[in-house]
């Protein structure tokens, strides 16, 4: 993605000018990162504690991503923000839409470029001058992102009728267009030092619990509508033939829902508010309770157990690089973990590895969805990898 480009879907925040501008009380000097050609990052460089604050955007799962970004931070608390010889772009603001969604005139912005795929967006990080963050914006590019924006700013609405008592997660400030771009305006309670924790703990559980409980119906898994949509998925996807090599992994995604509703299609499962992309680095802590953002793929009546299962296996699978076997055990070491979400829930520990099942087949079919048949790179990694732990789940029967 070019500046220019960048700059045709900010525009409602300002314009991005090149290097060689001199600096004055209207131009703020930024850094690209990594590079021109990739860029992926654009963060302000002419105010240490700004600097700073806008690395909280950066939410590292790697130990050397991590130690990299403690020495920028205590590189920067030194006075260094230039970031060697990283290319400078100057911004200048126009940002009076923002200023009114926010209510005040002193506004800063940390902009990511998204990560790679169909779904890439814009997300934005706003600051005011002490450099505390005061909420995100999300922008989208394609009709596909406007409707999960749509989604999100929806599932948040109905989260603040739950009344909860064991977590936390952002308010919609705003979900509309501004100037021809349609964005979504969160509120946020995260810091420049707030943290997350890879290992599941009873405030996950709690949590994840306690929405799943006050969304929740029971009623028989073949005659939900989590179960009918699977088939149709499967079905719309061999219909179509993404690619000719993707026919053997959609035969064996077939094999995976029958074998499914072989094994629980008469029992009666409570089904209700699923995250669908609950990772660690999509969670922190704030004065000991769990926070947890990024709702743009949540569902409301989806089986239980699956958040458990993604935040285990993703980390898993993009952290500690684990195979298939490797990340079954991992599953199976969080047994404490999982039986205490069950008993809360209502559903029999029996149950794990179909809904495990569940799990795998319904974000394998995500991703081929999403990626609309490009399988390569990660995505591949991964799919391979979910294919892998299917087919051990259902080779022990």
């Amino acid at each position: 993605m070019q500046i220019k480009s960048i700059t045709s879907l900010v525009g409602f925040l300002g314009e991005f000018l090149p290097g060689g501008i001199p600096h004055d009380s209207k131009n703020e000097k930024y850094s690209i990162l990594p590079s021109v050609k990739n860029p992926r990052w654009i963060v302000p460089v002419f105010d240490k504690k700004l600097f700073i604050s806008s690395l909280a955007l950066y939410q590292p799962s790697l130990l050397r991503a991590k130690i990299l970004k403690q020495l920028a931070i205590l590189t920067a608390r030194g006075g260094f923000t230039n970031i060697g010889k990283k290319p400078a772009v100057y911004f200048r603001k126009n940002d009076d839409a923002i200023k009114k969604i926010f209510g005040r005139d002193d506004l800063y912005y940390a902009i990511f470029l998204g990560t790679e795929g169909c779904h890439k967006k814009i997300t934005i990080q706003v600051m005011n001058s002490g450099g505390d963050i005061l909420g995100y914006i999300k922008v989208s590019g394609n009709k596909d992102v406007d409707e999960l924006l749509k989604n999100e700013a929806g599932i948040l609405e109905d989260m603040r009728n739950l009344s909860l008592n064991n977590g936390l997660f952002p308010e919609v400030l705003y979900h509309g267009p501004v100037k021809g771009v349609d964005i979504l305006v969160l509120d946020t309670l995260k810091s420049a030092h707030s943290k997350y924790d890879s290992n599941l703990s009873d405030a996950h559980i709690d949590f994840l619990a306690e929405i799943f409980l006050k969304t929740s119906m029971v009623i028989k898994y073949r005659e939900s509508k989590f179960a009918k949509r699977l088939k149709e998925r499967v079905r719309d996807l061999e219909v179509e033939k993404l690619r000719n090599s993707e026919d053997e992994r959609l035969r064996e995604l077939g094999k995976i829902r029958d074998f499914i509703e072989e094994k629980i299609g008469n029992e009666l499962v409570p089904f209700g508010l699923c995250h669908r992309d609950f990772t660690p680095w999509n969670t922190f802590f704030h004065d000991g309770r769990l926070y947890v953002f990024d709702w743009e793929y949540a569902e409301r009546e989806y089986p239980p157990m699956l958040d458990i299962f993604h935040f285990i296996v993703q980390d898993g699978i993009l952290v500690r690089h684990l195979k298939p076997a490797g990340l079954l055990k991992r599953v199976m070491k969080n047994e404490k973990m999982l039986s205490k979400y069950s008993s809360l829930v209502g559903i029999r520990d029996e149950l794990s590895m179909p809904l495990l099942l569940c799990y795998l087949l319904d974000i394998s079919l995500l991703y081929i969805e999403r990626e609309k048949g490009r399988i390569e790179g990660n995505i591949k990694h991964m799919l391979d990898t979910w294919a892998g732990m299917m087919e051990l789940i259902r080779g022990d029967g």
